[in-house]
């Protein structure tokens, strides 16, 4: 079972062209899939707590966030892009994947917020009173 979701295409750099989004306008972020939030917080209790609306709702492009996959390797990805409506995140891996084939430090990728454990908040942010 792969940790990716989506075809495999032709490689441009360290990015993936696919197309996703309402327009079905080609993307440069590859579609991953790791694994659900509430499913680790049922699984695993005293490991991971639920993350608040408001830390998902005020999630921005200098956020990084962490993602755990099915075989319990967790990656930070700096955030590039958040789309509110559709609960779509974008960034780029930086952290060095020692378990996932096809993903590596550099990479862009794309997810969905219900995926995201943990926020780290931009520490250069002048927004830190909400």
């Amino acid at each position: 079972m792969s940790a990716l979701r989506g075809k495999s295409e032709p490689k441009t750099g360290n990015s993936v062209q696919n197309v996703s989004g309402r327009n079905k306008r080609p993307s440069k972020y590859k579609p991953i899939e790791p694994s659900k939030l509430d499913d680790l917080v049922k699984h695993h209790p005293k490991v991971y707590r639920p993350l608040s609306q408001t830390a998902l709702d005020h999630l921005n492009e200098q956020d990084s966030v962490k993602l755990v996959f099915f075989n319990r390797e967790d990656i930070w990805v700096h955030v590039q892009g958040v789309d509110h409506e559709e609960d779509t995140v974008c960034g780029c891996i930086q952290t060095k994947c020692t378990k996932l084939e096809g993903l590596q430090i550099g990479q862009l990728v794309s997810f969905k917020k219900e995926h995201i454990v943990e926020v780290q908040e931009d520490s250069d942010s002048d927004d830190d009173d909400y």
